[in-house]
């Protein structure tokens, strides 16, 4: 419920005020009535009747002596103050109109009302509030502008060697764009960064799913797989980005950005690592008895000839 003004809530409380030091009166001027007729009561009867006081002769005329206490006080006679009887005749609306007009200012007009009515009150109380201006809706962005923003500051991030601040921007550029494949190609680059070699080949994965000719990405998960001791499978994917490259039209633009020379060094990288790996396996003798007399000793047989897609 709306607010009452100032000078309206000081009436209110003043007739109510009133009201109760009226009911309050009232009330005492009953229980005077009573304690008046309980006091005639338990006085005797003998002194209700008492006779006359005898005549007297003096001269040519009768003189009455009054008695001493012919005029007896009750005591609640010097107790009651006949001052509370003007309560009855207060005015409790005019006392509170002349309120009205003293306190009322002069720049609020409505507050200088001499009386409320109740449907004054109720034509207020049911006044619409002023409606709160509507908020402007903002310009929604393109997902795939977000997106791009995100990958693009990414992209400064891992410039400036903060890995971590860039892996955070492209994931959030995957959620907006789930289907960038440089996002997650990206990211798998900054995965290696971190020596996160699962999550990179992961990464990976999934952009090559998005686009299989996406040779950056197969360079990548090579990487990846080099790292986690898959030499083999990394070799695999060295192969396909070579072939990717080395096309004679190219349709990918990221295939145009990347070099032969870049995947010839990883390749060289991946098989000093697996002659690594090799030469640390430890040696086990094994007996080797000829199961075949008829074969020219020295001469390989066609289980142990090695494939020319296989590493030396």
């Amino acid at each position: 419920m709306e607010q009452l003004p100032p000078a309206l809530a000081a009436q209110l409380s003043i007739r109510e005020n009133a009201e109760s030091m009226r009911d309050a009166l009232s009330e005492l001027s009953s229980w005077e009535t009573s304690m008046k007729a309980k006091e005639q009561a338990r006085r005797p009867r003998a002194a209700q009747a008492a006779p006359a006081p005898p005549r007297v002769r003096a001269g040519g005329g009768v003189v009455t002596a009054k008695a001493a206490s012919s005029k007896r006080e009750s005591a609640a006679s010097h107790t009651y103050d006949v001052g509370y009887q003007k309560w009855d005749n207060f005015d409790v609306d005019k006392a509170l109109q002349a309120a009205d007009v003293s306190e009322a200012p002069p720049s609020a007009p409505q507050a200088a009302r001499s009386t409320w009515s109740p449907a004054d009150l109720v034509s207020r109380s049911a006044e619409p509030a002023p409606a709160a201006p509507v908020p402007r809706p903002r310009p929604r962005k393109d997902r795939g502008d977000a997106a791009e923003e995100q990958r693009q500051e990414g992209n400064s991030l891992y410039g400036e060697g903060d890995f971590s601040g860039a892996i955070k921007c492209y994931t959030r550029a995957i959620a907006l764009n789930g289907n960038g494949v440089l996002a997650f190609s990206n990211r798998c680059q900054a995965f290696l960064k971190l020596k996160e070699w699962r999550r990179a080949e992961s990464d990976a994965t999934i952009a090559l799913r998005i686009d299989p000719r996406h040779a950056k990405s197969y360079l990548r998960r090579a990487a990846a797989r080099s790292g986690q001791g898959k030499y083999r499978a990394a070799l695999l994917d060295i192969l396909e980005a070579k072939r990717l490259v080395g096309a004679a039209e190219p349709t990918g633009k990221a295939n145009q950005k990347l070099s032969m020379r870049s995947i010839l060094a990883e390749e060289r990288s991946i098989r000093e690592s697996l002659k690594a790996c090799v030469r640390r396996a430890p040696r086990v003798q094994v007996d080797v008895r000829q199961a075949n007399p008829s074969l020219e000793v020295g001469a390989p047989s066609e289980a142990q000839q090695v494939s020319p897609e296989m590493p030396e």
